[in-house]
């Protein structure tokens, strides 16, 4: 008996961007940041154990897709994310570094379709390709 192929899966990470001037820095810079530390909303760094591969940012009803440089966050305080260009308000931080835009339709679709609620904290989804 032939065992069905397993469907290979990645984590996305599923992030809100609070104004447009931040939407212009992430594109411009190639970085996003979420909160770290106790704070509400914040990650912990349990939760980022595993690499994450893609990106799903969100404002207003609008969503793109990115891919993820190295899938593994880096800790930033608030100096660091000011020289980046952003304005944030705590001083614990994890930062995301962006390989690219994606813009193969057939992908950004499947991503999509898998998020189903878009909420104004970071979220994770395991993605199946």
């Amino acid at each position: 008996m032939l065992l069905p192929l397993a469907k290979e899966c990645s984590l996305a990470l599923v992030g809100y961007v609070k104004s447009e001037a931040d939407f212009t820095v992430i594109r411009n810079k190639g970085v996003y940041y979420v909160r770290g530390g106790n704070r509400p909303g914040a990650i912990q760094y349990g939760q980022l154990c595993k690499p994450i591969t893609w990106l799903v940012l969100h404002r207003n009803g609008k969503k793109e897709l990115y891919e993820l440089l190295s899938g593994n966050a880096e800790r930033c305080n608030r100096e660091d994310l000011m020289r980046i260009g952003f304005k944030p308000y705590g001083d614990e931080y994890w930062l995301f570094r962006i390989k690219c835009e994606v813009k193969d339709k057939a992908l950004i679709s499947s991503v999509f379709g898998q998020v189903k609620i878009l909420r104004p904290y970071p979220q994770f989804l395991m993605v199946e390709k």
